[in-house]
């Protein structure tokens, strides 16, 4: 499962149609297609009730929403709550090599 997939889920069930998902989404709509039925795949449940011009969500769906809405704000505070990753990475880097030379003599 890949976040992608959940943002485009997400959209899909907030829009209720592949087409203007997809449009908002700036993917073509087979690739959304193919996103959603991969995940279904991956989970073993459908997802969708698909109808000619409308989607609705399933029970499975409904679950699946929610708990895809709780993982995207859980990467959502941990992004506005962090410093960038340059920036992290290089203290992390600076700081390691560092308590490398304190604590580990050379061989």
């Amino acid at each position: 499962m890949e976040l992608d997939q959940l943002r485009y889920f997400l959209k899909l069930a907030e829009m209720g149609n592949f087409t203007r998902a997809a449009e908002e989404l700036l993917i073509s709509q087979p690739a959304l297609s193919r996103s959603i039925q991969k995940l279904e795949e991956e989970l073993g449940v459908p997802l969708l009730v698909r109808k000619s011009k409308a989607t609705d969500l399933t029970d499975a769906g409904v679950l699946m929403k929610s708990r895809a809405e709780q993982i995207m704000a859980i990467i959502d505070d941990t992004k506005a709550g962090s410093p960038t990753m340059e920036n992290r990475g290089e203290s992390d880097w600076e700081r390691s090599r560092q308590s490398r030379r304190t604590f580990c003599p050379p061989f």
